[in-house]
């Protein structure tokens, strides 16, 4: 029995010391530069948490300009925070993978960011943002995501954007709105 805790925990020192000497950020930016979805969800997950060194800029960004489509979350240049990577990541593993994290987290992302700047948005960017989180809301709910709740927390948000304006329901304007024309399709 002593031989047999002894050697489980000496099984343990192991496993922390190959742990600690992996170095789990390279793991993941290799699995993302060939590919795989998971590990681009996981990267942009871990860089809206700060988890991700800013010394890693440079790897992931090089990663998502490689990419053939025109991913509109790109920071622009000069801009070298981590953090702002993790809505490009999203919308990769969202475009390509279909991954259904993805999707609702940069939906929710999007929404929160609307929230944040609504303020200082123009009308076309303010229904820009709102277009994109239905869509991937929508997208996600075809995917057997329960997206209930955040649709119609999606549709109050249009519902005041819409009526800030001064377009209010049933009136042509309100169901020309491009959200309400999504989200009308969801649930009808």
């Amino acid at each position: 029995l002593g031989l047999a805790s002894e050697s489980a925990a000496e099984g343990d020192r192991n496993h922390m010391m190959l742990k600690n000497a992996v170095d789990q950020f390279a793991l993941y930016i290799s699995s993302a530069s060939r590919g795989n979805i998971f590990a681009i969800t996981s990267l942009a997950q871990m860089c809206i948490d700060d988890l991700i060194p800013e010394s890693r800029y440079e790897h992931i960004l090089n990663i998502l300009v490689g990419c053939a489509e025109q991913n509109p979350f790109l920071p622009p240049d000069g801009n070298t925070s981590v953090k702002k990577l993790a809505h490009a990541l999203w919308y990769h593993a969202a475009i390509h993978g279909g991954h259904m994290v993805a999707q609702i987290s940069l939906a929710d992302e999007l929404m929160c960011q609307y929230m944040k700047v609504k303020d200082d948005l123009s009308t076309a960017e303010q229904e820009s943002l709102l277009s994109i989180a239905a869509f991937l809301f929508t997208v996600a709910s075809v995917q057997g995501y329960d997206a209930t709740l955040p649709l119609a927390r999606l549709t109050d948000v249009e519902c005041h954007r819409l009526n800030g304006i001064g377009i209010v329901p049933p009136s042509e304007e309100f169901f020309a709105s491009p959200v309400i024309k999504i989200l009308s399709n969801v649930n009808g």
